[in-house]
């Protein structure tokens, strides 16, 4: 077991040593530190990898970022999301203010960090590298040329990037589907690589000028199986592959179909979620380069890498039965998805 972190080991969607469960973002140095200190009492770690100090009064008084290099086939990168993460993009507080409500006390997070209206995204993310004198970014500079260091310097066949946030693209374009002030292209998790555009742009930049291939991510978080195709920049028509990106579902978390689903209800986006199927043609028409999802779903994904092949199989489960007991017969399908070495188009067969 290789254990890395997201968000919730402190807090929802945090940031640093901020929590966001209000549009205040409130700074909870010594709650960080506990669960940063809990973790490791109670996570299978090798301490040659992970270091941790005590004495350092400081939030990122440790450090889980780290690499695995499995001889010349793979090169395993971990990266820490959420430690030296900047504030999302677009503050809770401004959207808050912009709506009439509560700028401290409120949680204004759709908006902020969900259905964040693209011209707004990149206007704040603009605004913030001018602040920063650099993109606002996930990983923080730090780290983020020791990701570009491990990534250039592998002489492995498979560069994988153990991700935590959903790197595919994940747009909606409501331009003709929704009464003002609605009416816009909306980037859906802003919690993820698609909010710090920048940022990620940074990175999969980097992937394409130095030339560097069989780079492939694999993820958690969005409570969703996904399978898609990772650019240079986010158009399908213009930007350039250079990743693989693997979402795995949670094997026993609900998933964001049904966040979005209550999240929507009375509200001009109800009908886009009014069911699975009708959802995921939403998505799949709005996101060409995501070649397999299913945002319904609870399971797990396992892979199989060799020189000449990833081959990574999604494991879809039912949920529970309604009084909490296992189903009698649990699975409910597999799909298998092969990338091969030198290729950035994935062979999937679905109900394998």
């Amino acid at each position: 077991m290789i254990a890395i972190w997201d968000d919730h080991e402190f807090s929802d969607d945090c940031w640093q040593d901020h929590q966001t469960y209000t549009n205040a973002n409130v700074q909870q140095t010594a709650r960080r530190r506990a669960a940063s200190q809990a973790w490791v009492e109670y996570m299978p770690l090798d301490f040659g990898d992970v270091s941790f100090d005590t004495a350092n009064a400081a939030y990122d008084n440790i450090r889980i970022y780290r690499d695995f290099q499995f001889g010349n086939l793979m090169h395993l990168v971990m990266t820490d999301e959420r430690l030296y993460r900047d504030d999302h993009v677009v503050p809770e507080a401004a959207i808050a203010q912009a709506q009439g409500h509560d700028p401290i006390n409120g949680s204004d997070s759709v908006g902020a960090r969900y259905f964040v209206q693209q011209p707004v995204l990149a206007q704040f993310d603009a605004g913030k590298a001018q602040a920063l004198g650099r993109p606002s970014s996930i990983l923080g500079t730090t780290q983020t040329q020791w990701w570009k260091d491990k990534m250039s310097s592998t002489g492995a066949t498979w560069k994988v990037w153990g991700n935590e946030v959903m790197l595919n693209r994940l747009w909606v374009d409501l331009t003709q589907l929704a009464p003002p002030p609605y009416n816009a292209v909306y980037v859906v998790n802003c919690d993820a690589w698609d909010g710090y555009p920048m940022h990620k742009a940074e990175l999969t930049g980097y992937l394409k000028a130095n030339d560097i291939r069989n780079v492939v991510a694999i993820t958690g978080d969005l409570h969703a199986f996904q399978c898609g195709v990772v650019r240079d920049t986010p158009s399908p028509a213009t930007g350039t592959p250079v990743l693989v990106d693997f979402v795995t579902a949670g094997i026993s978390s609900s998933s964001f179909y049904s966040y979005l689903k209550a999240g929507a209800a009375g509200t001009p986006l109800a009908p886009l979620v009014a069911n699975p199927p009708t959802f995921e043609a939403v998505v799949g028409g709005n996101n060409p380069d995501l070649l397999y999802h299913d945002h319904d779903a609870q399971g797990y994904a396992t892979a199989t890498v060799t020189a000449a092949q990833m081959v990574v199989t999604f494991t879809k489960v039912k949920p529970l039965n309604a009084d909490g007991t296992a189903p009698a017969s649990p699975l409910l399908k597999r799909t298998r998805m092969t990338v091969n070495a030198g290729s950035l188009t994935p062979v999937i067969v679905d109900n394998v």
